[in-house]
C-alpha cells in the first residue's frame, strides 16, 4: 500500500548500569521488531544503562560500554532510530533528522519530553511531520494516562506523528519507581499503546503519510525509494471514523453536534430577525433531525412553540408509517402544523408537460420533490420564516437530492452531519428527557427504511424504494466520503482500508462496486453542492462549497482506472 510508513517501538528489559546485559535483551526485543517487517525501530533513552542509573553515568566504564553496546545494536539493522549529534548513547537535547521512509519525507524531532517542551515554546517545530520521544522517567499516579492524553493532543494539534518510547522495565525501584510504556500518535488517533513494569515488549503500528500530509499545512516533497514488503496493515481502521471509539466520548460529541445545529440555526435567525422556521417533514430521519434542530432553536430563542411550522406534504410514494409518524411529531412538538398534498398539483403539472403519470422515471420523480420545494418556499413566505434545509452529508456526497428541489432551502442544518449520525443523534434524544412526548414516535422513525418515497407503494402499502438497496451501504459511502474528502486518498488506498474495516460484513466485490458508485455520484454531484443553501460546518468534513471545492465537469475515468490497477501513482 502507497504511503505507509511501519514504526516498531522496542521497549527492553534493563538491568540498571551493565550495558552488556542490556544489549542482550535490546537483541531479544529487535529480533521481535524486526518481525513486523518496520520501517523505523525505535528504543527507549538510556535503554542501555538503565535511567536510574544516575551519577553512575559518569562513570568511564559504564558510558565506554555503553557507547560500544549501542555500535553494535546498530550494525544489525540499519533501521534503528537514534540521536546523532552526540557520541553519547542518548542526547539530551532535540534534533531534526530527515528520514526517507516511502513516499514521505519525514522530519523527525528526536529528543526528550522536557527538552521538547521548551522547543515547543519556541516555536522551533516548523515543518516537522513526525516526532519521536524516547525517555527513561519514573511514573506517579496518572502519569501514563497524562502522557498518552498530551501525545494524542499534540499529534493533533501539530498534524503530525507522535511515538512515545519509555524505558523502565526492570529498573531499580528507589527512589522512584518506573514502567516501560510505549504509543503511537497520528493526528489525534492512538494507534498503538502497551505498557509493563516485568517484561519487554514491541508495538508496531503503520502510520499513513497520506493523512499526515493532508493534515499538515506543511508541503511535503516526496521522494520514490524502495519500502519494506508489508502483507498486512497495522493501524486499526474504523467503520465509523466520524465519532470517536469510546463510547462516552461519542455520547459527549453527538450531544456537542446537536447542541451546535441548534446554535447555527438559532443564531442565523436572530442575525437576520426572522422568527420563525418552516420545515418539510416526511416523516424520515432527515426532516426529524431538522425538526428537532428547529424546536429547540425556537425555544433558545424563547419564541412560541407554534413559530415552528411543521408542513406534511404527502405524495404518491407516501405511506400511512411515514405519513402519520409525520404528522405525530408535529403535533408532539407543539409545532404548527399544515397538511398539503402535491398530487393534484404534480397531475396538473404532468398534464401541462404532456408527460404520463404512468411512466415511473425521473420527471416524475422530481417533479414531486421541485413542487414539495415550492410549496415550502412559499408558505415561509407567507409565514416570514426560513425555510429549514434536511440534506444530510451522506446525501450530498452522493448528489443524492433533486436539483431545484429538496437541493434548496434557506438554511441547512444536516449539512455536517452524515446519515449515520443522523440516526444517532436522533436515538440519544429519544431515549433523553427531551423529546418525552415524542420519544415513541422517534423510535419508530428510527426503525423505518430511508426512502425518498417518490414511488407509489406495492399492493399491501409499502414502500418500494429504499436509498440503500439503490446507492449501497450509507455507512461504506460515508467511509469513502471521509478518507476522499478529508485525507484525499487515492481509491485504491480507500479500497484497502475499507476491505479491513467493513470485510466481515461486506464481500470484496460489493465493497469495489459500491466505491465505483460513490466516485461517479461524487463527482457528477458537484453542481448541486456549488450552488446548495448555507450551513455551519460543525464536524470533521465538509462537501460545502465554502469548504470543499472539486471541478463540476470532472471525469470518473482516471480514479477508476486507478481503483482497477490500470494507471500507476506512486
Amino acid at each position: 500500500m502507497k504511503n505507509i510508513v511501519r514504526v516498531a517501538v522496542a521497549v527492553n528489559e534493563v538491568t540498571p548500569g551493565n550495558p552488556n546485559a542490556n544489549l542482550a535483551s535490546a537483541q531479544l526485543v529487535l529480533a521481535e521488531a524486526q518481525s513486523c517487517n518496520p520501517d523505523l525501530i525505535v528504543f527507549p533513552a538510556n535503554f542501555l544503562v538503565g535511567g536510574s542509573s544516575a551519577d553512575l553515568l559518569k562513570n568511564k566504564a559504564v558510558s565506554a560500554a555503553a557507547c560500544d553496546a549501542l555500535e553494535q545494536l546498530l550494525s544489525l539493522d540499519e533501521r534503528i532510530v537514534v540521536n546523532t549529534k552526540t557520541g553519547s548513547p542518548d542526547s539530551l537535547h532535540p534534533e531534526k533528522v530527515n528520514i526517507l521512509a516511502g513516499d514521505l519525507n519525514l522530519t523527525i524531532i528526536l529528543g526528550t519530553p522536557k527538552a521538547l517542551a521548551e522547543e515547543l515554546r519556541q516555536s522551533k517545530l516548523e515543518g516537522s511531520n513526525a516526532l519521536i520521544l524516547r525517555s527513561c522517567e519514573p511514573v506517579t499516579a496518572g502519569k501514563i494516562k497524562q502522557w498518552r492524553d498530551t501525545a494524542k493532543l499534540l499529534s493533533a494539534a501539530e498534524s503530525c506523528a507522535v511515538i512515545l518510547a519509555n524505558g523502565g522495565v526492570g529498573e531499580s525501584t528507589s527512589p522512584n519507581i518506573y514502567k516501560g510504556f510505549a504509543g503511537i500518535y497520528e493526528c489525534g488517533e492512538e494507534l498503538a499503546f502497551n505498557q509493563d513494569s516485568r517484561e519487554g515488549f514491541v508495538i508496531c503500528a503503520d502510520l499513513d503519510a497520506d493523512i499526515i500530509g493532508a493534515s499538515s499545512d506543511t508541503y511535503v516533497t516526496y521522494e520514490p525509494i524502495l519500502l519494506h514488503k508489508k502483507e498486512n496493515l497495522l493501524r486499526p481502521v474504523r467503520k465509523n471514523p466520524y465519532i470517536p471509539e469510546d463510547r462516552y466520548e461519542a455520547d459527549a460529541y453527538l450531544d456537542e453536534l446537536f447542541e451546535l445545529q441548534v446554535a447555527s440555526l438559532a443564531g442565523r435567525m436572530k442575525a437576520t430577525g426572522i422568527k420563525k422556521a418552516v420545515v418539510g417533514v416526511s416523516g424520515g430521519l432527515d426532516s426529524t433531525l431538522a425538526l428537532l434542530v428547529s424546536a429547540e432553536a425556537i425555544k433558545a430563542l424563547h419564541l412560541p412553540a407554534s413559530n415552528l411550522v411543521g408542513i406534511s406534504m404527502p405524495g404518491f410514494g407516501t405511506t400511512d408509517r411515514t405519513y402519520n409518524n409525520a404528522l405525530s411529531l408535529i403535533e408532539a412538538l407543539g409545532a404548527k402544523s399544515r397538511e398539503i398534498s402535491i398530487r393534484e398539483a404534480v397531475l396538473q403539472h404532468f398534464e401541462d408537460i404532456e408527460h404520463s403519470p404512468e411512466n415511473h422515471d425521473t420527471t416524475y420523480e422530481n417533479a414531486q420533490a421541485r413542487e414539495r420545494c415550492q410549496i415550502l418556499l412559499d408558505v415561509a413566505n407567507q409565514e416570514g420564516g426560513l425555510v429549514i434545509g434536511t440534506g444530510d452529508l451522506t446525501e450530498e456526497a452522493l448528489g443524492w437530492c433533486t436539483y431545484g428541489g429538496d437541493h434548496l432551502a434557506s438554511y441547512n442544518v444536516n449539512t455536517s452531519i452524515t446519515k449515520s449520525m443522523a440516526r444517532l443523534i436522533v436515538k440519544r434524544l429519544a431515549e433523553s428527557s427531551r423529546f418525552i412526548a415524542a420519544a415513541d414516535i422517534l423510535l419508530d422513525i428510527l426503525d423505518t427504511p430511508v426512502s425518498p418515497e417518490l414511488l407509489p407503494p406495492d399492493g399491501s402499502g409499502e414502500m418500494v424504494q429504499q436509498s440503500e438497496k439503490i446507492l449501497g451501504s450509507f455507512e461504506l459511502h460515508e467511509f469513502f466520503t471521509y478518507y476522499f474528502v478529508k485525507y484525499s486518498m487515492a481509491p485504491s488506498k480507500i479500497l484497502r482500508y475499507a476491505i479491513e474495516a467493513f470485510e466481515v460484513d461486506y464481500s470484496t466485490d460489493y465493497i469495489k462496486d459500491a466505491l465505483k458508485t460513490f466516485i461517479r455520484r461524487h463527482l457528477a454531484g458537484q453542481f448541486k453542492r456549488a450552488c446548495g443553501p448555507d450551513g455551519a460546518n460543525i464536524g470533521d468534513i465538509s462537501v460545502a462549497a465554502a469548504f470543499y471545492s472539486i471541478p463540476s465537469d470532472l471525469s470518473p475515468e482516471f480514479l477508476l482506472a486507478e481503483l482497477d490497477g490500470e494507471v500507476w501513482v506512486r
